[in-house]
């Protein structure tokens, strides 16, 4: 019974729950009760099957109601538009409308309903099969469907409504905007239209499984789907928001990223495009020798929907193009914003860098003089003593610090390469040494050659270690050397007997 507690608890046995129905819902004036038979009121009593099997077929009765209310909804509107669309028999069109894309689309709608309708209550029907607890919850699978079925049917409403439009200005104009037309086609055109889903598929988006209830499967087997273009505009806004609030410098490598997936993107993008343009091509009658009408009538509907599918690429593109370009500009500002504190920092290093390098010698030198000691303790100088020591290696300290910040690098820098240019001095006059040694030998060597061969010494070719006096064996073996004073009898013997 609603509203006892004690019937919601439930009782162990039937004949406690006899009981209490006899002491509280069934007791008359009298003390008898109005149903004094066990049999009777046996059927106010359910056992926990019986509970859980009429809660199930209450929840089907639920999701059939809500089905059954959202095609009301559709018939209502689908009548007058059947009733508005009738012609009179001496009408002059007798072919009647043409099939809009308005209806079309409406009549995609209604079988989304249908089809997602039947798979929700399959769903449902293993969930609570699995779990017969989730019977009891009714009201959930209830909303979930109520939910879907209210944006459909507000989608297939906007649909017969536009088909009210449509069919009115077919009636009072000769234009017809938006007809559907059939068309015979071919394989080429089911690639075409596979290419093109595959071009323009959208993204599966999870959702949030940190705000959904764990009892709520039906919640985590659904998924939204986003366009990638939405969902790169959600990351750079969001790159945007933590440039804007908390500029840091890991953002620089997340803003690269996306600019490297993006350029990935468009690259992909001229890909498709460009495989829609040569398909086409492809297709094109005029490109064959010989064609035929069944290739022209399929080319007009291949042809329109390639230049279709070419076209939301294109504006893919552009989109994408334009989030590239606001990644560049947000990268350039999170660098400007980085660089202005650097520099803010900066400045406050430098004080107090100044300050500590001003204190610390005088610190040094306080402490040294502040020293227990007996040679330290018992100076009979005054406090002129202590400033002749702290001024001078103060400002020595701050300029070794200033030497080595700020012109260590550039002193280095010109000490290493007068040393190369030293360096490179000396290699020149070694070579320049070396140069006129080697010419003056050369010199020198071909004078003494040249009396040599004047007095007749030998020369290096004409003897067996040069490489034009290299001989096979045999013909060395044959040879016959001369002595030298055979070689030099000769010219002598020319120079004691001239010719002629």
């Amino acid at each position: 019974m609603q509203g006892c507690a004690q019937c919601e608890i439930g009782f162990r046995t039937f004949e406690d729950g006899i009981a209490h129905l006899r002491d509280t819902h069934f007791c008359t004036d009298g003390g008898v009760p109005l149903d004094s038979t066990c049999e009777g009121q046996r059927l106010w009593l359910r056992t926990a099957t019986q509970v859980r099997i009429e809660a199930r077929v209450n929840t089907f009765l639920s999701l059939i109601e809500e089905c059954t209310d959202a095609f009301k909804k559709l018939a209502k509107i689908a009548d007058d538009l059947r009733s508005g669309s009738l012609k009179f028999r001496d009408a002059e069109d007798t072919h009647g409308y043409p099939v809009f894309e308005s209806l079309v689309r409406a009549f995609e709608q209604i079988t989304i309903i249908l089809v997602f309708s039947s798979d929700f209550m399959a769903r449902a029907d293993r969930a609570m099969r699995s779990d017969p607890r989730k019977a009891l919850n009714g009201d959930q699978f209830r909303s979930q469907l109520k939910a879907f079925l209210d944006q459909t049917v507000s989608r297939a409403q906007k649909d017969l409504e536009q088909a009210k439009v449509d069919i009115i200005l077919a009636s009072k104009t000769e234009s017809r905007p938006g007809v559907a037309t059939l068309a015979s086609i071919g394989p080429e055109f089911m690639i075409a239209m596979m290419s093109s889903g595959l071009f323009l598929r959208q993204l599966k988006e999870r959702p949030d499984y940190s705000t959904v209830a764990p009892d709520n499967d039906i919640d985590n087997t659904e998924a939204k789907y986003v366009n990638v273009g939405e969902m790169y505009k959600k990351y750079s806004n969001k790159l945007q928001l933590q440039v804007n609030q908390k500029p840091q410098k890991r953002l620089i490598s997340d803003i690269y990223a996306l600019e490297e997936e993006l350029d990935i993107l468009l690259l992909l993008n001229s890909w498709q495009r460009k495989f829609c343009h040569d398909f086409s091509r492809v297709l094109d009658p005029g490109s064959f020798r010989m064609t035929t009408k069944t290739r022209l009538s399929y080319f007009r509907t291949e042809n329109y929907y390639l230049l279709k599918t070419i076209r939301r690429l294109e504006i893919r593109s552009n989109e994408l193009y334009g989030l590239k370009n606001h990644a560049e500009k947000l990268r350039d500002r999170l660098q400007q914003r980085i660089e202005i504190e650097e520099e803010s920092h900066g400045k406050a290093i430098r004080v107090f860098t100044f300050v500590t390098l001003f204190f610390l010698p005088l610190s040094f030198v306080t402490s040294f003089f502040g020293m227990n000691t007996t040679d330290i303790r018992d100076i009979g100088y005054d406090q002129k003593l202590f400033w002749i020591t702290s001024l001078p290696t103060t400002a020595l300290v701050i300029g070794v610090a200033y030497v080595y910040g700020y012109k260590w690098d550039s002193w280095k820098e010109n000490s290493s390469r007068r040393r190369s240019t030293r360096q490179m001095e000396r290699d020149k006059e070694l070579e320049v040494q070396v140069s006129r040694s080697t010419v003056l030998g050369r010199l020198f060597h071909s004078d003494a050659s040249h009396e040599d061969v004047e007095k007749g010494h030998p020369q290096r070719q004409d003897t067996d270690l040069s490489v034009r006096s290299t001989l096979p064996r045999k013909e060395k073996a044959r040879r016959c050397i001369l002595p030298w004073a055979t070689r030099r009898a000769v010219p002598i013997e020319r120079e004691a007997h001239p010719t002629c």
